[in-house]
C-alpha cells in the first residue's frame, strides 16, 4: 500500500515527465493566428488580468520571462495553501523560448510552471478535443492535470499537485495563471 507522500511523489514525477514531453510542443511563430472560441469551463476569473496595450505586450520574439521569479514564496503559499519547501529553476532545457520552475511544497505537493513561445494556431491545434477553460488568458484548456494558457505569444503550462480534488487543483492553477499573467 502506498503512503500519501509516496502517492504524491509518484504523481509529481508522472506529471513532471508529462510536462517535459508536452513542453517541447509548440514553437510555431506566426503571431496572427486566431484564438479558438470553443465552449469552455469557467474558472470564475476575468478573461485576461491585463491588456497587452496596458503592459506593452509580450514581444513576438526574443527571450520570455524566467519562470521562478514570476511567483514569490509568499504568493505560492497564498495561492496553493502550502509552504514552499524548495524551488528549482531550469528543470527543462532553458532557452529564449522555454523556461520552467518547480516548487516543492510542504506538507506534500508541488507547483510546476512552464513558459513556452507559441502561437494561437499551434495552441488551438494542441487544444484539439481537450476541455477548454474560460476566464484565463487569451485561451486555455486542461489536459491530464495541466492547465494550458495562451497569453499573446506565450503558453503557460501549470500543474498543481495536492491531495485536493482535480477541480480544486484546476481552480488553484487558474489562480496561479492570473497572478503570473499580471507580471508578463
Amino acid at each position: 500500500m502506498m503512503t500519501r507522500s509516496s502517492t504524491i511523489l509518484t504523481r509529481s514525477l508522472t506529471v513532471l515527465l508529462a510536462a517535459t514531453l508536452l513542453a517541447g510542443c509548440g514553437n510555431d511563430t506566426s503571431p496572427d493566428d486566431p484564438v479558438s472560441t470553443a465552449p469552455t469551463t469557467d474558472t470564475g476569473g476575468s478573461a485576461s488580468a491585463r491588456s497587452p496595450a496596458e503592459n506593452g505586450g509580450l514581444a513576438a520574439s526574443g527571450a520570455i520571462p524566467k519562470a521562478c521569479p514570476l511567483l514569490t514564496d509568499g504568493e505560492v503559499k497564498s495561492l496553493i495553501g502550502m509552504t514552499v519547501g524548495s524551488k528549482s529553476g531550469n528543470t527543462l532545457t532553458e532557452s529564449d523560448k522555454q523556461t520552467s520552475c518547480l516548487w516543492s511544497l510542504t506538507p506534500g505537493g508541488s507547483l510546476y510552471l512552464i513558459l513556452n513561445r507559441t502561437t494561437a494556431k499551434n495552441f488551438n491545434t494542441m487544444m484539439g478535443e481537450n476541455q477548454p477553460v474560460s476566464g484565463v488568458g487569451d485561451a486555455a484548456y486542461t489536459i491530464n492535470g495541466h492547465l494550458m494558457v495562451l497569453v499573446e505569444t506565450v503558453k503557460l503550462d501549470i500543474i498543481v499537485i495536492t491531495d485536493e480534488s482535480d477541480a480544486r487543483q484546476l481552480e488553484r492553477a487558474a489562480q496561479v495563471a492570473h497572478t503570473v499573467i499580471k507580471k508578463l
